[in-house]
């Protein structure tokens, strides 16, 4: 399975720990529609996105790009607010920002009740 870093307007894309040929590349001709500079992304699993998706989150825009027809949707969840960071664990997507996060829904961006939480509390066992 291929591993990704985003950093600015780059991508890097590796296989078995080695940089794939052609990296890096800048983001929008790897991701068409896809800006340079976003601040997260996660990879939305087939089951959950209906095909294999990433989202990319750029401020309040997120944009979801269908890996198989290379097009991309941009969105604007309201609910859900700018990420440092996103990711997926135990089947469930997460946005960080600073120290809160938030569980959104990767089709609709819908938060639960009871978001923001603190990282803390969750995530990170910080006494005191």
């Amino acid at each position: 399975q291929p591993v990704g870093c985003l950093q600015g307007e780059q991508v890097w894309a590796y296989a078995r720990g080695q940089l794939r040929p052609g990296f890096p590349r800048r983001v929008a001709d790897e991701f068409p529609g896809v800006p340079g500079g976003v601040d997260a992304a996660v990879e939305c699993h087939p089951e959950e996105c209906g095909g294999e998706t990433v989202l990319f989150f750029k401020g309040d825009t997120v944009y979801s790009f269908d890996l198989e027809l290379r097009v991309t949707k941009p969105r604007t969840w309201p609910g859900l607010g700018p990420c440092d960071a996103a990711l997926r664990w135990l089947e469930r997507y997460y946005c960080l920002r600073g120290t809160q996060f938030q569980r959104f829904d990767p089709l609709t961006g819908e938060v639960p009740p009871g978001y923001p939480r603190d990282l803390r509390d969750y995530f990170i066992p910080c006494p005191g």
